[in-house]
């Protein structure tokens, strides 16, 4: 399997007592390295990372050119971010680091989590 594109979602108001950020809008993921999904990121995205899954879910956010740094002598690792079983972790700022030479954003997962990204 292959990284898939993520659709970004067009937001709605949420209420004041809202609970929850629409799980249906969320893509679940494949897993292992190189399957997950990825998106073109602007500075107004929300990106939500859900857990449905029975355990601990990490998340992959693969840093640009790692393997330019390791070649000239230098070591450089992904960002992961743990999201426990049945919770959402929500991200407002990514730095540049991420953006890959296609422009776009790699993530990838360990197990079958959820993933939106929300333009604001």
């Amino acid at each position: 399997m292959a990284r898939v594109a993520l659709t970004k979602i067009t937001p709605t108001a949420l209420t004041s007592n809202a609970t929850n950020i629409t799980d249906a809008a969320e893509t679940t993921m494949a897993t292992g390295a190189g399957n997950g999904v990825t998106f073109a990121y602007d500075k107004k995205d929300l990106i939500i990372l859900n857990n449905p899954t029975g355990g601990n879910a990490i998340y992959s956010f693969i840093i640009y050119d790692a393997a330019g740094v390791s070649a000239a002598g230098g070591s450089i690792t992904d960002t992961t971010i743990t999201v426990a079983t049945t919770k959402k972790h929500i991200l407002s700022e990514l730095p540049i680091i991420f953006q890959q030479a296609d422009n776009l954003v790699y993530v990838d997962c360990d197990v079958a989590g959820e993933i939106a990204v929300i333009n604001y």
